[in-house]
C-alpha cells in the first residue's frame, strides 16, 4: 500500500510543480513590467526555486509569516504563488496579506504558477534608515563609574569599551531576514548611544527592536529586558521607546512624529549576555498608495 501511495505521489508531482519554461515566462513578464521599488512575494514561502529565474535586482521576500509583513519600502507587490501545492491555505494568507492591498489586474497563469500585482497601501516613503546611515554616525557608551566614552570605528561599525558593539548587518528575527543595527549593550545601567546627523524631515520616526538568534525565546531568570529609546539629540527629549522582555520573539515597535534633524539611539540591558539586539530605526512619511 505504501509503495502504491509513493508511486501515486510521484505521478502527481509534475502536475503541480512548474517547469523551467513556466519560470522563464514569469521572469519575462517581471523584466518587462516591474518598476523600481517593486517586490516579489513567494507563496508558499518555501518555493525558493523561483529565485533562480527572477530578474536580477528585483527584491524578493520569502519567509514563514511573510504575508503579514507591511513591506513599507515597496509600493507594489507581485505575488507569485503555487496554489495547487499541499498545505497552502489561501484563507490564512488572505487574512494576513490583503488588508491595505488592492489588486492591479487579474491573475496571470504560467502552468501551476499564478502571478498577480497588488498596490501596497501599507507602503510609506522611507526618508532615513539608520543601518544605512551608520558610516556617518558617531557612537559612545556610558559605563558605570566610567562616564561617557567614545567608541572606536571599526569598518562600517563601532567597537566600544565594556564589550559593547554596533554594526549594520543581516539578522533573522522570527524568520524574517532584516538588515538592521546589530547592537550589544555594555551591561548594567550603562548603555550604547548612537547619534545620527542630518536626518531628513519626515512625518514619523519608527523604532523597532528585537533579540536575535535563539536568545529571543529564552525565559531564564538571569535574563533582563532590553530597552531601546530614540531621542532628539539636540534637546534630549525622548521621542519613542520600546522594551523587549525575555521570551518575546519578533520586533517590538513604537512610532512618534518626525521632524527632528539629529537623532540619538540608546540601547541598554542590565545583563547584556544573550541580549544581542536587532534595531530598525527609520524616518517615514505618511502612507501613500502606489500608482498603477
Amino acid at each position: 500500500m505504501v509503495a502504491l501511495l509513493a508511486l501515486g505521489f510521484q505521478a502527481w508531482l509534475p502536475s503541480v510543480l512548474p517547469q523551467d519554461a513556466d519560470e522563464r515566462a514569469v521572469a519575462e513578464v517581471l523584466a518587462r513590467e516591474a518598476q523600481a521599488g517593486d517586490v516579489v512575494l513567494l507563496h508558499p514561502w518555501w518555493t525558493e526555486r523561483a529565485r533562480l529565474f527572477l530578474p536580477e535586482g528585483l527584491s524578493v521576500t520569502a519567509y514563514l509569516g511573510d504575508e503579514g509583513d507591511a513591506l513599507v519600502e515597496h509600493p507594489r507587490i507581485w505575488v507569485l504563488s503555487q496554489p495547487a501545492l499541499p498545505r497552502t491555505p489561501a484563507d490564512a494568507f488572505a487574512r494576513g496579506f490583503l488588508p491595505g492591498r488592492t489588486p492591479l489586474g487579474p491573475d496571470r497563469r504560467f502552468g501551476p504558477l499564478v502571478l498577480r500585482l497588488y498596490r501596497n497601501g501599507r507602503a510609506r516613503p522611507v526618508r532615513f534608515v539608520a543601518s544605512e546611515a551608520l558610516p556617518t554616525a558617531s557612537a559612545a557608551v556610558e559605563l558605570p563609574g566610567g562616564g561617557r566614552v567614545e567608541c572606536l570605528r571599526e569598518g562600517a561599525g563601532f567597537r566600544c569599551p565594556g564589550g559593547a558593539r554596533v554594526e549594520a548587518s543581516w539578522h533573522e528575527v522570527l524568520y524574517r531576514p532584516s538588515r538592521c543595527l546589530f547592537v550589544i549593550p555594555p551591561g548594567g545601567p550603562g548603555a550604547v548611544d548612537v547619534t545620527f546627523e542630518a536626518v531628513p524631515s519626515s512625518a514619523a520616526v519608527r523604532l523597532e527592536a528585537a533579540i536575535v538568534w535563539e536568545h529571543a525565546w529564552k525565559h531564564g531568570s538571569h535574563l533582563t529586558p532590553l530597552h531601546a529609546e530614540v531621542a532628539d539629540a539636540d534637546t534630549g527629549a525622548g521621542l519613542a521607546s520600546v522594551t523587549v522582555p525575555p521570551g518575546r520573539e519578533g520586533f517590538v515597535a513604537a512610532e512618534a512624529p518626525g521632524g527632528t534633524r539629529r537623532l540619538r539611539l540608546r540601547v541598554q540591558s542590565d545583563n547584556a549576555h544573550e541580549r544581542e539586539a536587532c534595531i530598525l530605526l527609520r524616518a517615514l512619511d505618511a502612507e501613500k498608495a502606489a500608482a498603477p
